[in-house]
Formats: structure tokens, sequence, C-alpha cells
């Protein structure tokens, strides 16, 4: 009896150590697994902007174990990262006359892009950035549904902002960048609207909602 439970053991044993030698390629592969990253940087108006200079391409600290801590930016050349790890970054990005822009890269693929959009570098004594502001109102809102709230989202940009619609349904933001936006207006937990927008606009927008999920462009 014993003879038989030391030879199920020993099976089971054996084919432990087999299955584990058959996957630990495939895992070292993920944990060193690596990529290429493009970087793109466009203007306020989404216009391409050349070559991209890499200041800064560093692992996020909560994913270190991942991709380790080092400075990852003298991968870069013209723009282009290679032999990246798996993992989620901080990249800043610059070009000659514009400001550096910052965003969180998650390279989880053998080809990852990021487009940042950068803005005029302008010094204070020029003025500083040029912000605009966004107004508007609301049209057909549901009033005793609760807060209603208007979310102004960068295309290029990692601009958010955020405005609670007054009762009258109306809105306002300021200091918000040159460029092209989503405008999300959300009540609850349900998107009553989106719509691209650019900034600066002609004047007031007006957001009629017209029923639950439906997305407008006026």
């Amino acid at each position: 009896m014993r003879g038989k439970h030391a030879m199920g053991s020993s099976l089971r044993i054996r084919a432990a150590v087999i299955l584990f030698l058959s996957l630990f390629p495939a895992f070292v592969h993920a944990q060193h697994h690596s990529a290429t990253v493009h970087v793109r940087l466009v203007g306020p108006t989404g216009l391409d902007l050349g070559e991209a200079t890499v200041e800064s391409f560093k692992c996020r600290g909560d994913a270190s174990d991942l991709c380790g801590n080092v400075d990852l930016a003298d991968h870069f050349q013209h723009g282009v990262g290679s032999h990246i790890r798996y993992g989620v970054y901080d990249l800043r990005a610059r070009t000659e006359g514009f400001w550096s822009a910052e965003s969180v890269v998650r390279v989880f693929q053998d080809d990852v892009g990021a487009t940042l959009q950068l803005e005029i570098g302008m010094g204070r004594s020029e003025g500083g950035l040029p912000t605009f502001g966004l107004s508007g109102s609301l049209r057909n809102f549901p009033v005793a549904e609760g807060p209603i709230w208007v979310r102004l989202a960068g295309v290029y940009s990692s601009t958010v902002m955020d405005a609670e619609a007054n009762e009258n349904g109306e809105f306002a933001l300021a200091g918000a960048p040159q460029g092209w936006y989503v405008l999300i207006t959300t009540q609850g937990g349900r998107v009553l609207d989106t719509r691209p927008i650019e900034i600066p606009t002609r004047g007031p927008v007006v957001i009629s909602l017209r029923s639950e999920g439906q997305s407008g462009t006026n």
C-alpha cells in the first residue's frame, strides 16, 4: 500500500515539474517582453509638430516591480523608443518653441503609440499660456434626477475640467488651452450627451438633451 502511495506521489511531483518547466519560458518571456513606443507631438489644432524629444520615460511607482525604476529616455531616438519593457510609464516630451507635456503610457503590446498636445512656450513676460473660457446651457434636462455635470476632456491633451450646471441648466468653464475637446454631459451614472468641440468657441454652447444615451452635435 505504501509503495503505491509513494509511486502516486512521485508521479504527481513529476507531472508538476513537467508543467512548471513547460510554462517557465512563457513566464520569463512575459516578464521581459519589450515593445516599441512611438511618441507623436501635435499642436492645439491636432497638426503634427515633428520630431519629439523625450525628456523622461519612467515607470510609475505602483508598477515598478514590472518595469523597473530606470529612466528610459535614452532608449528614444527621433521620438521612437525601443526595448521598452511592458508596464505603465510617465512620459514627458517636448519640441522647440513649445512647453513640455506629460502623459501616462500603458505598454502592453509590441507596438504602442502615445500622442501629446503641446502648447506654445510663451514666458510670463509675454503673457503666459493663452487660455479661454467656455459657457453654455442645457435644454430639456431632467431636473428631478439629480445634479448635472459637464466635463471638458482634451482629445490630444490631458486637460480635464468639470462644472456643475445650475438650476437653469447654465454652466461655465475657465482656463482651457486652445485645442480640440470632447464635451460630456452626465447625471448620476448616465452619460446624457457627448460632442466634439474646439476651443476657443464662437459663442455659448447649447446642449439639447433629447433622450437618454443619445448624443448631440448642436
